[in-house]
């Protein structure tokens, strides 16, 4: 087996963001992993946000077993804490390292932040950043998945004055990626913004692939007894004819204990 590197590296806007990938013979296989290549693209978007607050560093390893079971392709947390995922040593890049994927983190103020764990090379990350309020919004990257390129934008607004600016810097910045494949991973607190983003979303033109769902529907929060949808998966028009599959995942023992939220999975054509 080749030798292991893990790589960080810091930017203006992106103070904190790493990429953390494994070198690994071609045989290498990943614990529950299939063995021969996926058929799609599967993309997690879950909130660590529990009922006492972020997912303790204790409890990683359970993310990491959940993650290890599903295999996703491109993961996007939210509600990270810094000292779980904020540096090169830290458990969640460990973690990343350990399952050979790419990784980066973006910090939302100086307790939590958002990351991604990427199978696949993560490009140009940036910071979304709002100059009139000063606050970081959430984060934009390139995920290049062999011959496609996928945009990610990963959003959690902490309040529902911030989520309206949210909802509008990602049209905005969307709107340059027209013809383009991108994607909104986003998440909001049950203080609200969810329903005015996803209605100002799909009327800008991005395809809601869990809308349609029906027992179980798309709601995400509280765990117990799901009745709000604040966990949300957004699909650019070119990506609509893409998809394959979505659910929101329901309580079982693998979640339990982890957040308030359930995660979201989509799987897209590749």
């Amino acid at each position: 087996m080749d030798a292991r590197a893990c790589r960080s590296w810091s930017s203006n806007l992106l103070m904190g963001l790493m990429l953390c990938s494994l070198l690994a013979s071609v045989g290498a296989a990943v614990a529950g992993a299939p063995s021969g290549p996926q058929a799609g693209l599967v993309v997690l978007n879950y909130d660590l946000q529990g009922a006492k607050g972020p997912l303790p560093v204790a409890q990683f390893g359970q993310l990491k077993a959940l993650l290890m079971y599903l295999t996703p392709d491109v993961v996007a947390l939210h509600s990270v804490l810094k000292d779980a995922g904020g540096t090169a040593g830290s458990v969640l890049a460990q973690a990343a390292l350990a399952m050979d994927m790419y990784y980066a983190y973006q910090p939302m103020d100086d307790r939590v932040g958002s990351a991604v764990l990427s199978r696949y090379p993560i490009r140009g990350a940036t910071a979304l950043f709002d100059d009139k309020t000063e606050t970081t919004l959430g984060v934009q990257l390139t995920v290049q998945a062999e011959a496609a390129s996928y945009h990610l934008f990963v959003v959690r607004p902490p309040t529902a004055a911030v989520s309206r600016t949210t909802t509008a810097a990602v049209l905005q910045q969307t709107k340059a990626l027209a013809g383009t494949s991108y994607l909104v991973c986003a998440s909001f607190g049950p203080a609200g913004g969810a329903k005015q983003a996803l209605a100002e979303w799909t009327r800008a033109g991005m395809y809601d692939p869990l809308g349609k769902l029906r027992r179980p529907g798309p709601e995400t929060y509280p765990y117990a007894r799901p009745k709000d949808r604040l966990d949300l998966v957004l699909l650019g028009p070119k990506l609509r004819g893409s998809l394959r599959r979505s659910e929101v995942m329901q309580k079982n023992a693998r979640l339990a204990g982890l957040s308030e939220h359930l995660p979201v999975v989509v799987t897209l054509r590749r």
